[in-house]
């Protein structure tokens, strides 16, 4: 797999997203290949494991904003959801939310895993 099949899988563009780094796919790629070392999702579960929502807001907020910035739009818009659901109180549906960050981020690692 490659750069842009990656990121068009992930429900991303490939045209926008190397232009946030300047045009330079090598340096887009190193970023992809280090998402799966940020801490951000093992401090989400900690957070929900934990009950402790403002771990949980603070983690997904992160992610988003780095998912994003890479081009992993879906995963982005997951902890988008999650983030709204934690800042509402709504924390059953937070719980569910997680559930769902979890899956596009768990497929997102094995595509990163792919990644050529």
């Amino acid at each position: 797999m490659d750069l842009n099949e990656l990121i068009t899988r992930a429900g991303g563009d490939y045209e926008q997203t190397l232009r946030r780094f300047a045009g330079n796919e090598a340096i887009m790629h190193r970023f992809a290949l280090k998402f799966p070392q940020d801490p951000s999702f093992q401090e989400m579960a900690e957070g929900v494991a934990r009950k402790d929502y403002s771990l949980v807001e603070r983690a997904a907020h992160t992610m988003k904003g780095t998912a994003a910035n890479l081009g992993f739009q879906a995963l982005s818009d997951c902890n988008t959801a999650l983030v709204l659901a934690v800042r509402e109180g709504d924390y059953s549906s937070a719980d569910s939310r997680f559930e769902t960050v979890k899956g596009a981020y768990l497929e997102l690692i094995g595509w990163i895993g792919a990644l050529a």
